[in-house]
This record gives C-alpha cells, sequence and structure tokens, in this order.
C-alpha cells in the first residue's frame, strides 16, 4: 500500500497545485491528511476545494486549528482531531498537534504537522514524521511525506525527489 501524507495546505493555489500533481504522480491509495486544509495563506481561493475533494474518496484527515466543522461538508471527508489507521500489523497515528507524553509500541508510525518543519525520527522503533507543510514551508522546501512498505519517506513536493527515508 502507498500512502501519501500532507499537511498544512492553509487552502494555498501554489500549494494544492503541488500537491495534485502529487497524487497524480505517485498514485497512492490513500491519503493523510493532518490538517490546516483551508484558511491561513496569502494565495488561497476555492481552487484548493476543488482539487481536495477530487480525493475525498481515499483521504482520511485530521482537524488543524485552523479548520472549521463546516469545512467536512465542502470537503467531502471527516476531520476528527485524532485517528488511528491500521498498516501492515502497526498503526499510524494522525493528529494535527504532535502527540505528548503517550506510548507508542515498536513498528508503529506517529504523523503530525502544525510545526510547517518537516522531520522523520526513529525511537525504540517507533517512527515520528512531520511532512512539513506543502504550502508554507519553515525550512525552505514544500514537502509530503510517503509511506509503502517498510519506507517512511519525505519527499520534496515541487520535484518529488527523496529528502529523507527511514526503514521501519
Amino acid at each position: 500500500m502507498k500512502i501519501l501524507v500532507v499537511s498544512d495546505i492553509h487552502g494555498s493555489k501554489k500549494g494544492a497545485a503541488l500537491f495534485d500533481k502529487a497524487v497524480k504522480k505517485l498514485m497512492p491509495d490513500l491519503i493523510l491528511n493532518l490538517g490546516d486544509i483551508l484558511y491561513g495563506s496569502f494565495d488561497s481561493d476555492f481552487s484548493c476545494v476543488e482539487i481536495l475533494k477530487k480525493y475525498a474518496s481515499k483521504t482520511l484527515a485530521v482537524k488543524g486549528n485552523n479548520d472549521f466543522a463546516e469545512d467536512e461538508a465542502l470537503l467531502g471527508f471527516e476531520m476528527p482531531e485524532r485517528r488511528c489507521v491500521p498498516y501492515e500489523g502497526h498503526s499510524i497515528y494522525m493528529a494535527h498537534r504532535p502527540y505528548t507524553s503517550i506510548f507508542f509500541p515498536p513498528g508503529d508510525i506517529i504523523l503530525n504537522g502544525h510545526t510547517h518543519y518537516k522531520s522523520i525520527s526513529k525511537y525504540d522503533g517507533t517512527i515520528h514524521m512531520n511532512p512539513g507543510s506543502i504550502s508554507k514551508p519553515r525550512d525552505g522546501t514544500p514537502s509530503i511525506g510517503l509511506i509503502e512498505g517498510k519506507m517512511v519517506q519525505l519527499l520534496d513536493a515541487k520535484t518529488l525527489e527523496v529528502i529523507q527515508s527511514l526503514e521501519m
């Protein structure tokens, strides 16, 4: 299974276009959206909604601090505060803001957005990933995450080249 991970689009036309290009090129089975989807960008318009709605049937999302209950009907997918997704005998835990003070078993993956800084790390066998922001990166490069098989990767959203990868 191929999973694309995106966060902090903030309604950006540029970010939504990069997302659309990544989905078309990578053809993921599932999209995990870590929130802050529609609001907070200087170049926002509702073209972002149309792009995201195209992939609603394969999207699982969580609510970011800039998301609203009304956005669910507009986008066509639910946005709970947190979510757990089964993956190859383990779990993927999703939240917009970082999890704190919770134990996660080895082999599990913890995803969060919010900071606009991309990172992947492994601690006691548990992978922690923040895909960064596809529209407003604070570390210079718009980015997304990719989970496939036993690999967890950060990709440059413009070129789709691997920035960093870890094996589960």
